[in-house]
């Protein structure tokens, strides 16, 4: 294709192929000995499109993904020089959608070289890009990517208990954020408020990282409600109403139920963020204690949602609210349901069976609650046993476990559960000599 392009001197199809030629030549996850050698070939190719391409329509994508190649071959930093000047290319532009890619891809490659700090490359990017005032959009995505170089450097920090440095990590993300706020956000337009508001949301360490999303929504509304911008106003009410409903204040979770039903019920959101949106409602509502709510909405996402996903915490939420409405025999229904469709996932079975021991006993019978624990532990010791010993299973899950054995083992003396355990032997004796017969 590579040939022909040329022969035919079209120089549209040569781009195109040269580009995918570096896309598949150049990934890096590629195994073998033939990465090296597929590396040398995607550089190759590399240096056949630049000087002719790079400003053309595949320069973001060349420029990026021949980093770990042009790095293989110790032309990084070369590589890293011309990715910098596509970077300044597409800042001109309003949202240019390479532009959040080819910023990542920097960032990453840059602290990638030895010696090469967050704080330099907080420094490299103030001095050495010159980003304009009025490059909003390039400045935001900037900032967004030294916060996760940031929360990056938290998150080791706190695998290897090492506290102060978490803390001094967590604080440079705030001055990010910070700095972030202070940005004319009525520059922005919904798409980057959108997509600014949702990567702190997905990624924030902290609630109050997670809260300062709330700004980047709300210049989106502010813009729906001044007719500058109507576009991704429901993604915004979505991503407000999810950071209210976390900050565990009643008002503002009141606030993110309305705004949530408002989304649930529009004609015009789509199936999935809909979906959501029920399951947050629910959510919202146990934590409110709101346990009508729970049981109305709790039960319509049920019938309108049979395969969610998220039909199993939604199952817990009902059966908590129908225990402390008293409703014992629905209870049971759903922690029942729960230990059926999840008896190996124990964050959901465990909390379900000791439910159901619970209740059981409080319906006066002891030796049905014992062989309902009894039965769950059997079914599942050999595999939670193997994932303890493989250090697999969370010290709170594996807490859990002992709990629920403890639990079992406690009740094998109670008076009524010996005479229960007697009485099925015999039933099983006697099945035994008939079948022996």
């Amino acid at each position: 294709a590579l040939n022909l392009s040329r022969r035919a001197k079209n120089d549209i199809v040569e781009a195109e192929v040269l580009n995918y030629l570096v896309l598949l030549l150049g990934d890096d996850s590629q195994k073998g000995a033939d990465k090296k050698i597929n590396f040398k070939l995607a550089v190759k190719f590399y240096d056949e499109f630049w000087p002719k391409y790079s400003k053309g329509d595949y320069k973001a994508l060349v420029a990026v993904t021949a980093i770990p190649a042009m790095r293989d071959n110790a032309r990084g930093k070369e590589a890293l020089e011309n990715l910098k000047q596509v970077i300044m290319e597409l800042a001109n532009g309003d949202t240019a959608p390479e532009l959040d890619k080819a910023i990542n891809s920097y960032t990453e490659e840059y602290l990638k070289q030895d010696g090469n700090t967050p704080a330099m490359l907080e420094r490299h990017y103030a001095n050495g890009m010159n980003f304009m005032n009025d490059m909003v959009y390039a400045r935001s995505l900037v900032k967004m990517s030294l916060v996760d170089a940031y929360l990056l450097l938290a998150k080791e920090a706190q695998n290897n208990n090492d506290l102060a440095n978490k803390e001094k990590w967590e604080l440079s993300v705030k001055g990010q954020l910070d700095e972030l706020a202070r940005f004319d956000l009525s520059k922005l337009n919904n798409f980057s408020l959108v997509r600014i508001g949702d990567h702190i949301r997905n990624n924030a360490e902290t609630v109050e990282i997670y809260e300062s999303a709330t700004a980047f929504y709300e210049q989106v509304l502010e813009n729906v409600r001044e007719n500058k911008n109507t576009s991704h106003k429901n993604k915004a009410i979505f991503g407000l109403a999810i950071v209210l409903a976390e900050t565990k204040k009643v008002a503002k979770m009141q606030k993110a139920y309305a705004s949530l039903r408002t989304l649930k019920e529009h004609p015009r959101t789509d199936k999935k963020t809909k979906e959501k949106a029920h399951y947050i409602m629910v959510k919202l509502a146990f934590s409110m204690n709101n346990l009508n709510d729970v049981i109305a909405n709790g039960n319509s996402f049920k019938e309108f949602y049979p395969n969610s996903r998220y039909k199993v915490e939604v199952r817990q939420a009902l059966g908590e609210s129908y225990f402390m409405n008293g409703n014992m025999d629905k209870a049971l229904t759903e922690y029942e349901s729960i230990l059926i469709s999840h008896t190996g996932v124990i964050k959901y079975s465990g909390p379900a069976i000791l439910k159901v021991m619970e209740i059981t006993v409080g319906k006066k019978n002891k030796f049905g609650a014992y062989e309902a624990g009894r039965s769950y532990v059997k079914m599942c010791n050999k595999a939670f046993s193997k994932a303890i010993k493989d250090g697999e299973m969370p010290s709170r899950e594996e807490t859990l476990w002992e709990k629920i054995k403890d639990q079992v083992r406690g009740m094998e003396a109670d008076p009524e559960v010996v005479r229960g355990i007697e009485e099925a032997k015999r039933v099983e004796q006697s099945r035994e000599h008939v079948h022996g017969r």
